[in-house]
């Protein structure tokens, strides 16, 4: 392997890693949503401040309805059987149950949804699957980077044609994962977050926006999407067939055994 290509596969490795610290960091931190949410009957805005951030597993808020501000931890909650989730406060005796109204669950349509403080539970859970699966494909990529670098693979899967396939799906899940939470935010937790006695009190829509959590992704996507432009630019082609070399090795082998 001439010395650019290693270079090259050993960028992939670099880009990889990166890529996979950010997913995991994003994962990590509650800021995949910010809000500060403003009560409807107080244009001038002197009743109270609240705010509110959380990510796919905790969060934090301070609400404020004239008063004083009320701080709680967030959690999400979800119910599989019902399809719905909720960022539930935990605050003292609330935590020993779910809140989900079954009685209304049914009601599937997203402005309803949005209207109760649920949203969608298999929009999240695609969202954690694509991530668990983008972080594995890119351990994998960066597995057989290093095998490329070090080894001498025949161009199976174990080789370049491996190389794009494992950085292909990395890019592919880490793209669905970002667009799926898209789709969350933008159908229910832009409209309202906060529980179904609470959203007629608030506006959010205009006051609700993407965290930095969140803003993670992209700049994994676009890693791993540069690891495919470094091996296309290395001279690698996207093809999977045992070369003349490995057809020797193998002779070789038979004729010694």
């Amino acid at each position: 392997m001439e010395t650019q290509q290693k270079n090259l596969i050993s960028l992939t490795f670099i880009l990889s890693l990166v890529a996979i610290v950010l997913i995991v960091v994003s994962l990590s931190t509650d800021h995949w949503v910010e809000s500060k949410p403003k009560l409807i009957n107080d244009a001038n805005n002197t009743r109270g401040k609240s705010e509110a951030h959380f990510g796919l597993f905790k969060g934090f808020r301070i609400k404020d309805v004239g008063f004083g501000p009320r701080p709680a931890d967030l959690k999400v909650v979800c119910s599989g059987g019902q399809g719905v989730c909720v960022v539930w406060p935990e605050d003292g005796a609330k935590t020993a149950y779910i809140y989900i109204d079954v009685s209304l669950v049914n009601k599937t349509d997203d402005q309803t949804l949005y209207e109760l403080g649920l949203f969608n539970f298999g929009y999240y859970l695609t969202i954690i699957i694509c991530a668990a699966l983008a972080l594995v494909f890119g351990m994998i990529s960066m597995g057989f980077a290093i095998f490329n670098i070090c080894g001498k693979p025949i161009e199976t899967i174990t080789g370049p044609c491996g190389l794009y396939v494992w950085n292909g799906f990395a890019f592919l899940f880490s793209v669905l994962e970002m667009a799926m939470f898209l789709a969350l935010f933008f159908t229910t937790l832009k409209e309202n977050f906060f529980l179904s006695d609470e959203y007629e009190k608030f506006n959010f829509d205009d006051h609700t926006n993407l965290g930095y959590s969140f803003f993670l992704l992209p700049v994994a996507v676009a890693l791993f999407f540069a690891n495919v432009v470094c091996l296309f630019f290395s001279g690698f082609k996207f093809r999977c067939s045992f070369s003349d070399e490995a057809e020797k090795v193998v002779d070789n082998g038979m004729i010694l055994y």
